[in-house]
């Protein structure tokens, strides 16, 4: 591999869990959003169960998953990404490796800011689905609530909905922008799972099917465990 700054090749950066994970949650909290406007109950509370177990398995997948995915990959202090910024600017020797599993830090997807955007998002969605599972009396946590607090629950619901709403436009714009100051599709890269880096980068660590089925298998049983337990 050459190592020259200027060359920059494609690098696979976000593994196929992580892509699926936005993918069918984005989808889904569109569906939870247009059932919830259009009064589909069945098909609502079937979403906020969904995105319950997809919730889970993003939650692990950020503690056990690839690099690009775990949380202290994206989740830095807001002071810390502005030094990182400025050190790019003067040098681009932290991009390289200084030998097997010496290389230093690269900022492979998301930098300090849409990182904590990331996580807003998330929470944001977390709170639109666990609201929605306790909101009306057909709601899986309904029973477990005293009738002010599913009043409560339903309002928190409707507001979730729409800060997850402006979120997902807010991320959206910013992608745009991105892809403008770069010149390059952000939506293309993250569905390729490749982005171009400078060739002396070192190749992020991808977790393997194995470790994503056994995540995925540990959210399903948790998801069911909660539904049965306290649903009623």
């Amino acid at each position: 591999m050459k190592s020259a700054s200027g060359i920059r090749l494609s690098m696979r950066v976000w593994d196929a869990p992580l892509r699926l994970f936005h993918g069918a949650s984005t989808l889904l909290a569109a569906l939870l959003a247009l059932s919830w406007v259009e009064g589909w109950p069945d098909i609502h509370r079937w979403t906020a169960e969904t995105l319950l177990l997809l919730l889970l398995f993003r939650l692990g997948w950020g503690f056990a998953g690839s690099e690009t995915a775990r949380f202290n990959a994206f989740l830095v202090a807001p002071l810390s990404g502005v030094e990182k910024r400025e050190t790019k600017r003067r040098t681009t020797t932290r991009l390289t490796a200084a030998g097997p599993g010496q290389a230093t830090r690269t900022d492979f997807g998301h930098g300090a800011a849409g990182g904590w955007l990331i996580l807003v998002m998330l929470l944001a969605l977390s709170g639109a689905c666990l609201t929605g599972l306790c909101a009306s009396p057909s709601d899986p946590f309904f029973h477990l609530l005293p009738p002010e607090a599913t009043a409560n629950a339903a309002f928190a619901h409707r507001i979730a909905l729409i800060v997850l709403g402006a979120l997902f436009a807010l991320h959206l714009l910013l992608l745009l922008i991105a892809g403008r100051i770069s010149g390059e599709n952000p939506l293309r890269q993250f569905i390729s799972g490749k982005k171009r880096m400078p060739a002396a980068t070192r190749t992020p660590k991808l977790a393997g099917p194995g470790m994503a089925a056994l995540v995925f298998l540990c959210a399903l049983l948790l998801t069911l465990l909660l539904l049965r337990q306290f649903g009623g």
